[in-house]
């Protein structure tokens, strides 16, 4: 029997390039008898190779027969104009993951609440005048709004420039001002020191609708409260593959903290949940490819 020929896209530069080095020699190890990885290596050019060989993206149909692709949605999107069979966020699951400000704004349509936050565009020159006085400016209308402590951090091209944790007003516009000089996004989000907790959802896994994996020890109010968000979003967001929904709880408040498409097989608390069903990594990841949309 033919090898099932599996296309592991590597983008150099971006923090998720040790996952897929992982990812890739996962499959190499694991999947052996049945499986073939084939390395699909994209550099800073854009320019694809496969094996370290250039090749074009339309010659990837007949060399591959399904692609595990952790990336940005536009990779997903020329594999599904090729007709590859491929496991990729779709472009609004990568915005909400990407963006804390457009998750919030998600969140809230649901009527889920996340901590606090503010995103301050890239300075501009221009238009909002000199620098120290917009820092001070902006600084004062976060604290106006939410107390200390809380985070203050920015992105650029899928990486985290800068994270801090504030605690006077000082220390804010001295990282306001850091970050307007880069003229970078700048979120900052209030903290709440309450619990941490992530639950995984793999659709269609055991025959069931979303299966549910859950490593805490909460009470049954708490379960049923998070699953019930939960499947508010399961549903509007369109998830074929896996996905991650953390919260924060404070008392009985429960809040939103992120949600993430990608899976990372290093997860402790997603191993230590896989583990005490019974199930193994990969269990999850067979299930995964045979799911791969186009």
């Amino acid at each position: 029997m033919d090898k099932i020929r599996v296309g592991v896209v590597r983008r150099i530069n971006n923090k998720k390039f040790e996952d897929s080095n992982y990812f890739l020699n996962f499959i190499n190890e694991e999947f052996k008898n049945t499986h073939k990885v084939v390395d699909i290596f994209i550099d800073q050019e854009n320019n694809w190779h496969i094996l370290g060989l250039p090749v074009l993206s339309a010659d990837l149909y007949h060399k591959i027969d399904v692609v595990w692709n952790s990336y940005d949605t536009h990779i997903g999107q020329t594999l599904s104009s090729l007709g590859v069979p491929h496991v990729s966020m779709n472009p609004f699951q990568y915005l909400i993951s990407q963006n804390k400000n457009y998750l919030n704004d998600y969140a809230k349509s649901h009527n889920v609440n996340m901590l606090q936050n503010i995103l301050i565009p890239p300075y501009q020159e221009d238009i909002d005048g000199d620098i120290e006085k917009f820092a001070f400016k902006k600084a004062k209308e976060v604290w106006n709004k939410f107390s200390p402590p809380f985070t203050i951090y920015t992105k650029n091209e899928d990486k985290d420039t800068g994270i801090f944790v504030i605690k006077t007003f000082p220390e804010l516009v001295k990282h306001i001002l850091e970050f307007s000089e880069k003229k970078e996004n700048i979120l900052i989000e209030e903290i709440i020191l309450g619990e941490k907790y992530s639950f995984y959802f793999i659709p269609g896994f055991r025959k069931e609708e979303y299966y549910f994996l859950n490593p805490n020890k909460i009470t049954d109010k708490i379960k049923k409260e998070v699953l019930e968000i939960s499947h508010k979003f399961l549903y509007s967001l369109d998830t074929k593959h896996y996905i991650k929904i953390s919260f924060l709880l404070k008392k009985d408040k429960v809040l939103l903290d992120n949600i993430d498409f990608s899976l990372d097989l290093n997860d402790p608390l997603f191993i230590k949940a896989i583990t005490d069903l019974g199930i193994k990594k990969t269990d999850i990841v067979e299930h995964i490819l045979k799911n791969a949309t186009i």
